[in-house]
């Protein structure tokens, strides 16, 4: 629904007077009196058909709510929703555990789940997690350790998990391409548990681009499941190697949900929050 709305939106540009319409999205978890989303409409010289559409737009916007958000998977249905297809690598957005929304990035309910399955090839990252990236540059690419990978910044960051890890590869600096920018995770490693491939950063940040993976030799056309640490961002990188791509529901810690958060700057009334 939310991509026919915004195709709707994009087939009205040019015509009849309206030359833009923009949408602000929003990010609701930001505690600000501008939080919401916006419809912005430039007219020709015709302010009350501009301030008419824009209105129309936002009340179709409001009433849209949930259903204007892609559907998430959870946590225990990615291998039998990849399995659904015939191709490879299907590609989950950990959207709630996104560093781009303020949050740790180091949740690993993903890494115990992916274990309960260890015949299916499968990579996630990249989790922030200094302290086991030190581990595994200390142990050197080809070390064999015991690692204890994620749940370290707070209690809503879940529990760690404790595996025994091959480390395939060390860097110094983990840098990729987000659109013409270039990101840093700092020192990063990444280690493997049997079938499943682990990458691990220093630095808080998205990930933006397959080749957070490949640059330290992980193989993503190899893996049935990808599991990246971001919400939007990382789509288009990953949308020209995924065969399809999901977006995926771990609980948090990012609020997937606007009512249950504790907001003290918004002005009101606002949707979902208020009656409109």
């Amino acid at each position: 629904m939310g991509r026919a709305f915004i195709e709707r939106v994009q087939a009205l540009e040019g015509k009849n007077g309206i030359l833009s319409i923009s949408i602000g999205h929003g990010f609701h978890a930001a505690d600000v009196p501008e939080v919401g989303s916006k419809v912005l409409v430039i007219a020709d010289a015709d302010k009350a058909k501009a301030d008419a559409l824009a209105v129309m737009l936002g009340r179709e916007l409001v009433a849209m709510g949930r259903a204007g958000s892609p559907k998430h998977v959870k946590p225990e249905e990615t291998v039998a929703v990849a399995n659904g297809y015939p191709g490879q690598p299907i590609v989950f957005a950990d959207r709630w555990d996104n560093p781009g929304g303020g949050v740790p990035g180091d949740g690993a309910i993903m890494i115990e789940r992916l274990l309960e399955h260890p015949h299916i090839p499968a990579a996630i990252g990249v989790l922030r997690d200094p302290i086991a990236v030190e581990f595994c540059r200390s142990a050197g690419a080809g070390g064999n350790l015991w690692l204890r990978i994620g749940g370290k910044a707070t209690p809503v960051s879940g529990r760690p998990v404790d595996a025994h890890v091959v480390v395939r590869a060390v860097t110094d600096d983990l840098v990729i391409p987000f659109e013409q920018s270039l990101v840093s995770f700092g020192p990063a490693a990444a280690v493997s548990i049997g079938s499943l491939d682990i990458v691990l950063g220093t630095k808080r940040t998205q990930t933006f681009a397959p080749e957070a993976f490949t640059k330290l030799g992980v193989d993503l056309q190899a893996k049935k499941i990808v599991v990246v640490k971001s919400s939007n961002h990382f789509h288009a990188a990953f949308s020209k190697i995924a065969h399809a791509i999901h977006h995926l529901d771990t609980g948090g810690p990012f609020p997937p949900d606007p009512t249950r958060v504790t907001y003290k700057k918004v002005r009101r009334p606002i949707a979902p929050l208020d009656p409109m």
